[in-house]
């Protein structure tokens, strides 16, 4: 199954697109397209953005299968979250407390929003996290969402990923830890104990509040800041000052006071985790395009005196496929960490519930799943009421047929499977069951009969002479042939794959100016495959 995860940011739409195989996630490839609109812009509509948003994302998924599993974290800036604690043991008890517990701290009418919920049972109590949007910025962002016919399965936050991400592999964090995500227009912190998300923070000073610093000190535009920023920026912590020259140390303490806020908010959030629950932080992770800046591990390590480490949720994944640069994996580390909820029982939020679903078909009311369910049961009773006295009347037959049928299918020419076999020995085997078998023996007349068909016509054909020419033009080049085909006629078809394009291009000149056999060859170059097709001669 192929599935792609997006990421809504106000500086771009980021895209990630994975292929489940069994129950493993294979990561394949990203994208990241940029944003029409300025949002430093203090008169910028959200709704401009969004329109802008959900053009990028219908482009980009014109190119996929309309059945492409998707997953899409709505914009943190309108999204509120609150962690609930409820005395009770079931979750259909404390799904109807909820809205009189999330209504007691909202500073607007719960009537106006719309929520969605996680819940876990932990011991006596249910622990709730609920995800709250106003339902003007909801219902205008879903109205987009229809309007451009894009039908994801999970509507969700960043909060809910990372919690869920954790929550799968607690045992791989430490006890109290902290995960700064460092983005462009804003700062996220989500602080963990007990491998629970416990509370989430967010902050205006960001990758965007440098470049602006830097555009304004040196009297610079936005787009040169922007690049100096991604590749010379750097931080100093207090011992390094005194090792660089003196525009080095204006730089770093223009970058020191830029972030010096945002500093500060993150220890304000620190202490408020200490005097909640009583112990220090352990670690910091940190991720997001600005943690790339040299020297920021570092720098972070100093001023929140506590060890800094770059989040990995790539090791969750199979990301052998994917950039092994660690600053390009920064900058992916939030698509990546929903992505690991894409084969595994998750506690995923999802908003899209209720009225608010983009499915083909529409739920239906209790009392109709009510009407159905009744008549479903008497249909039920009345259809195994009728097997039964076909069991009766007709199991005497059954039982001869099966004494005849073992000996049978004993005969080790069938190489029937031990599944296939115990189903044929057990006491009780059904109608249906034998039909299987027959069907399966069907199956195996088939095949052997195709066999011997490709071993008659194979039989006319000099393979080994195509071959030598195949083999004569590829000596000495490393290629691998993936599939080969000689017909009657002696048309040679094969696909020849190489990791470097450079081989294939000159595989490609050998086989187009061979005299022997005119080639038709055709390259792939994405693929890196190159397709070739001639007609061989003894």
């Amino acid at each position: 199954m192929l599935g792609i995860t997006i990421e809504l940011g106000s500086y771009s739409v980021k895209f990630l697109t994975y292929q489940i195989d069994k129950k493993k996630t294979i990561l394949l490839e990203t994208e990241e397209i940029l944003t029409d609109y300025d949002t430093l812009d203090p008169n910028l509509e959200l709704n401009k953005l969004w329109e802008n948003q959900v053009e990028i994302i219908a482009e980009f998924l014109e190119k996929f299968e309309p059945d492409t599993h998707i997953m899409i974290t709505l914009p943190a800036e309108i999204i509120s979250t609150r962690f609930i604690t409820l005395p009770v043991k079931s979750k259909k008890l404390a799904i109807n407390m909820l809205p009189f517990q999330i209504e007691e701290d909202l500073p607007y009418s719960l009537q106006d929003c719309h929520w969605a919920e996680s819940m876990q049972v932990n011991n006596n109590q249910v622990e709730a996290t609920v995800a709250i949007v106003k339902k003007e910025h909801f219902n205008e962002f879903f109205y987009l969402l229809k309007s451009a016919n894009l039908k994801p399965k999970i509507l969700t936050s960043d909060v809910s990923s990372l919690s869920s991400l954790v929550n799968l592999h607690a045992d791989k964090f430490p006890n109290s830890f902290c995960i700064i995500d460092l983005g462009h227009h804003a700062t996220r912190s989500f602080f963990f104990n007990n491998g629970k998300l416990v509370s989430n923070h967010h902050s205006y000073v960001a990758g965007a509040a440098l470049t602006e610093a830097i555009s304004k000190t040196y009297s610079i535009s936005i787009d040169e800041a922007t690049m100096y920023k991604h590749q010379n920026s750097f931080l100093l912590v207090d011992d390094q000052y005194e090792k660089v020259n003196e525009n080095q140390r204006e730089f770093a303490k223009i970058m020191d006071a830029t972030l010096s806020p945002l500093m500060s908010e993150i220890k304000r959030w620190d202490i408020g985790f200490r005097v909640t629950h009583g112990i220090k932080i352990e670690e910091v992770y940190i991720c997001g395009g600005t943690s790339n800046i040299k020297n920021m591990k570092n720098y972070l390590s100093s001023k929140l005196e506590a060890p800094v480490k770059f989040f990995d949720p790539y090791q969750y994944l199979d990301s052998t496929k994917f950039d092994s640069d660690d600053k390009f994996r920064n900058r992916f580390s939030q698509l990546v960490s929903l992505t690991t909820n894409a084969t595994k029982k998750s506690k995923l939020i999802n908003f899209l519930k209720n009225e608010y679903t983009l499915g083909n078909t529409t739920d239906l009311p209790f009392e109709g799943i009510a009407f159905i369910g009744v008549r479903l049961s008497i249909l039920s009773f009345i259809v195994s009421f009728f097997l039964f006295l076909n069991f009766i009347f007709i199991g005497g037959d059954i039982s001869k047929a099966k004494k005849i049928s073992e000996g049978l299918f004993k005969n080790p020419q069938l190489n029937l499977s031990k599944r296939y076999m115990k189903m044929i020995t057990k006491s009780n085997v059904s109608n249906s069951e034998l039909n299987t078998i027959n069907q399966k023996l069907k199956d195996k007349k088939d095949l052997i009969k195709q066999e011997v068909n490709i071993v008659q016509a194979s039989l006319n054909i000099n393979a080994f002479s195509h071959l030598s020419n195949i083999i004569r033009l590829l000596s000495g080049s490393e290629v691998e042939i993936i599939s080969l085909s000689i017909a009657e006629d002696e048309t040679i078809d094969f696909i020849l794959h190489a990791k470097d394009l450079k081989v294939l291009e000159e595989v490609q000149k050998e086989f187009s100016n061979d005299k022997k056999i005119k080639w038709l060859v055709e390259m792939k170059k994405d693929a890196k495959q190159l397709i070739v097709a001639g007609k061989g001669s003894h």
